[in-house]
């Protein structure tokens, strides 16, 4: 779980830190609350949304298939919640942001779980 916040965190904030790819003007001077609840829930959303899943339970005896099955729910579920996040405090990003760091997030954590998992088996 530790690591799944770390690697979460890195991306959000690497992705959230490049105007082009998030549309936020990053003034280390002033920050807006918008920003620090869309930031606190895309960090956040996806060790809930993995819990949920139950994605920290032994995958040793999971198939692949299924194992990938249920990181693609939880990586929908986070992904939505992040979009009705930043509608709903009317964070200052792109429409597209949230989807963006979904589809990276999910990437990362896909590549970081398959490489746990092929061991293991």
């Amino acid at each position: 779980m530790s690591l799944d916040l770390v690697l979460m965190a890195g991306i959000f904030i690497a992705l959230l830190l490049v105007p082009s790819v998030s549309g936020y003007d990053a003034d280390l001077g002033r920050v807006d609350a918008s920003i620090l609840v869309f930031s606190s829930i895309g960090i956040l959303a996806w060790p809930i949304a993995f819990n949920a899943m139950d994605l920290y339970a032994s995958i040793r005896t999971s198939e692949m298939s299924h194992l990938l099955l249920r990181l693609g729910g939880a990586s929908l579920a986070a992904t939505i919640v992040l979009a009705a996040v930043a509608f709903a405090f009317s964070a200052p990003v792109k429409p597209s942001f949230p989807f963006v760091c979904g589809v990276a997030q999910f990437a990362v954590l896909g590549m970081s779980r398959t490489l746990l998992f092929v061991p293991l088996r």
